[in-house]
């Protein structure tokens, strides 16, 4: 997080498919701390199979895939791993259950169930309007042509 106009900067590290909440709190606590303000919290936007359709697809990055697709009327995120710690060719961790997604704002989507609730997603179009990345746990996900 950067404030430049506050002089500040805060970086958090964590290495842990469950430190997302240790993230969240510390955010909020330094949100609270040096600017006095509550940390905004993403939340739902009705929307339709038609907004959630551009999103469905394959995204690929060195350690993980990611697929999202329709299951039971929802948004679903799978996530794939592909290597681990502490070389690549260790065998890779569990991958998380499925999880439901939804529209929070114009092309970012939220985890709203499982152990990464209230991550958001932010979907990244190309010069011609397609989606073309996945921004999610910090880094960028391709989409599969």
């Amino acid at each position: 997080m950067l404030v430049p106009e506050h002089e500040f900067a805060l970086i958090i590290l964590t290495n842990a498919e469950s430190g997302w909440p240790a993230v969240q709190n510390m955010r909020s606590w330094a949100y609270r701390r040096y600017f006095g303000l509550e940390m905004p919290h993403p939340e739902a936007i009705e929307s339709t199979d038609d907004d959630l359709n551009p999103y469905v697809g394959s995204y690929h990055n060195p350690f993980a895939d990611a697929v999202l697709s329709f299951r039971d009327g929802n948004l679903v995120g799978e996530l794939i791993y592909k290597g681990s710690y502490p070389t690549q060719d260790s065998p890779p961790i569990p991958s998380p259950p499925p999880f439901t997604l939804q529209l929070c704002a114009e092309d970012q989507l939220m985890v709203v169930d499982g152990s990464m609730q209230g991550m958001t997603i932010d979907m990244i179009r190309r010069e011609d309007g397609t989606i073309g990345w996945m921004h999610f746990f910090a880094r960028i996900s391709v989409r599969e042509a």
